[in-house]
């Protein structure tokens, strides 16, 4: 709520698509640059809670930090998350939400790359910072989704959330798997694969939104 009140382009609720049914959800799923942001969505919300739900058992028995050390980590994540949000929501008034979720993107795999490869205070500082390019993701991602799509915005934003939804429970489960057969450094990887693949994608798209967003501005 914070991000779209301060925002430039703020959401209005649209009847357009109350009565499109299968055939508005069907267009959607046609369309090349709705199917990227549906996917990106899911990898990076799925990430998100990943890091929330794994992040503690992962700086204790991958990096050998204390509960207490780990308990704080992910407590100043959360910090970062708000900050984050209002980072963000100004940002938009001065640039493409496209642009603002690849530098996002972009962040992330580093941010994680540095977290699994660092030693134990690095990695835990660095977790407890990363809250700040996650948080910024979701709501701009729904922002731009808001934008692109004005007369299917209702479907567009429900199957948004669906997806990220899903994304929360497909990752977690995965991670705890492979974590399972391995240990939980191994499991973080899925984490960094998900973020990687993200940014892959939302970059070979990039341009194509950023031109569409600037026509519907």
């Amino acid at each position: 709520c914070l991000f779209f009140a301060l925002s430039k382009n703020k959401m209005t609720v649209s009847g357009g698509d109350s009565y499109q049914g299968n055939n508005g959800i069907n267009n959607l799923l046609n369309d090349g640059k709705f199917l990227i942001i549906l996917v990106v969505n899911f990898l990076t919300m799925g990430s998100q809670v990943v890091i929330m739900l794994f992040g503690a058992i992962f700086l204790i028995q991958a990096k050998q930090c204390s509960l207490g050390e780990a308990g704080a980590a992910l407590s100043v994540f959360s910090i970062f998350m708000v900050i984050g949000r209002v980072v963000c929501s100004r940002l938009s008034m001065r640039m493409k939400h496209a642009s603002i979720v690849l530098v996002l993107l972009w962040f992330q795999a580093v941010i994680l790359l540095l977290i699994w490869q660092g030693s134990g205070w690095f990695a835990l500082v660095v977790l407890a910072t990363s809250g700040f390019t996650f948080s910024g993701t979701y709501p701009t991602l729904l922002a731009l989704t808001s934008m692109l799509f004005p007369t299917r915005e209702g479907t567009a934003l429900g199957l948004l959330s669906t997806m990220g939804g899903l994304g929360s429970i497909v990752l977690c489960w995965l991670t705890g798997y492979v974590a399972g057969l391995t240990n939980i450094g191994i499991g973080f990887i899925v984490t960094i694969l998900a973020c990687s693949s993200a940014l892959i994608l939302f970059q070979f798209k990039y341009s194509a939104l950023c031109r569409r967003e600037t026509r519907e501005d």
